[in-house]
């Protein structure tokens, strides 16, 4: 048993692909494979799916406290302190995850750094969040091994 938090990093990895818009934009598109669509989408278009690989620190006690501390916002018209849960997500993105193999264009590897988090599709940095959530949270199923 170990009450102290291993700084040890784990993977977290999304699958994607770049989707055209009519207006001429492209998106990004984070793919789900556990859902039924996506999983037809993915083995339908192999050659278009892309990965991210992301290495990520779990948060200790210390952590934990400042990154919720920072996130606290008072409301004027209730008169409480509230979570501002965008940069709650926000905060913990560019805090816990410490890597990626995220390239550029010509295939230049891109720093995994605050001002590059920033520039994240929203997709993919929710998407990232919620495998992050996931992973790190204590599910009922795990309880009972």
């Amino acid at each position: 048993m170990s009450v102290f938090v291993s700084n040890e990093r784990f993977e977290i990895s999304i699958k994607y692909c770049d989707v055209k818009l009519k207006s001429g934009l492209t998106r990004c598109r984070v793919l789900n494979e556990s859902d039924k669509t996506d999983k037809a989408f993915i083995e339908k278009h192999k050659e278009r799916i892309q990965e991210l690989h992301t290495q990520w620190e779990l948060a200790n006690w210390k952590q934990m406290y400042e990154t919720s501390r920072m996130c606290h916002r008072f409301d004027y018209e209730s008169g409480r302190r509230e979570v501002d849960w965008f940069l709650y997500k926000a905060t913990v993105l560019e805090t816990y995850m410490k890597a990626w193999d995220a390239v550029d264009e010509s295939g230049k590897p891109v720093p995994c750094n605050k001002e590059n988090i920033e520039k994240l599709d929203p997709d993919v940095a929710n998407g990232l969040l919620d495998k992050f959530f996931d992973k790190t949270n204590i599910s009922e199923e795990e309880l009972g091994n």
